[in-house]
């Protein structure tokens, strides 16, 4: 876990994680697993809610998540309004980026990782699961963001957040030869345990990390496990349809 992190306990059935190492003006909340198993909006708004009533943030930014390598930055936009929370959904991406204070960036995951990414003045939110990294979607974006702003690629901090581990992430054989075409080194990314093959999200993650050249030791994991974590945190692979709501806000 983060060495400089603070944990907020909602209540029973949630817990926000706030590392607080990267940057003084970022805060990172990674949220847990509701008394709830519907994945309707409502369950969202529910979710939102808790977050409002003990952090005081209420303008989110949200996804309409695909699976694949879209990335909008959020300049001005308009919110709608649910109870205490203002919100608009994005269509269509699986990454926001913004230099915007006051907006949180959020992501849904049931197992995929949640990647967030600070870069000077602009923070991210990239939704990863198998298919965002075979398309290396944060790779995409480092490279979008230093030509966009100039920034130092050493300057450049990369956050994670709970996701299914290489411990239960057993996929199929097909897989390696797909990460392979897309020029990933697989002995670095999967395992073979009994006949079983696993991927390693993180490793990926690390892949794409270290071709954008940006040191290893700005990449943050809290080696959490959504699967082997199941009571704490909802698991697409044990069957879980809520999801968990992670964000980046510029203070």
């Amino acid at each position: 876990m983060f060495k400089n992190s603070r944990t907020l306990y909602i209540d029973f059935y949630m817990i926000l994680l706030q590392p607080r190492f990267v940057n003084k003006d970022v805060d990172i909340f990674f949220g847990t697993k509701l008394n709830n198993k519907s994945s309707s909006q409502e369950f969202i708004f529910d979710y939102l809610d808790h977050i409002y009533k003990i952090t005081n943030i209420r303008r989110f930014i949200l996804m309409h998540q695909i699976h694949g390598t879209n990335i909008q930055e959020i300049r001005d936009t308009r919110f709608l309004r649910k109870r205490n929370i203002y919100y608009n959904i994005i269509n269509q991406t699986d990454g926001l980026y913004s230099s915007k204070k006051g907006i949180a960036l959020t992501i849904k995951t049931a197992d995929c990782m949640p990647v967030f990414i600070v870069s000077g003045d602009f923070a991210a939110a990239l939704h990863m699961g198998w298919r965002g990294a075979l398309q290396k979607i944060v790779y995409k974006y480092i490279n979008h963001i230093t030509n966009k702003i100039g920034i130092g690629r050493e300057k450049i901090m990369v956050i994670t957040g709970p996701h299914i581990r290489e411990c239960c992430y057993s996929v199929g054989p097909e897989m390696i030869k797909q990460f392979k075409s897309e020029g990933y080194i697989t002995s670095r990314i999967f395992t073979t345990k009994n006949k079983t093959i696993y991927l390693n999200l993180e490793s990926t993650l690390r892949e794409q990390i270290i071709a954008c050249n940006i040191p290893k030791e700005n990449i943050f994991n809290t080696s959490l496990c959504t699967s082997c974590l199941n009571t704490l945190f909802y698991s697409h692979r044990k069957g879980d349809k809520g999801r968990n709501i992670s964000f980046i806000i510029r203070k």
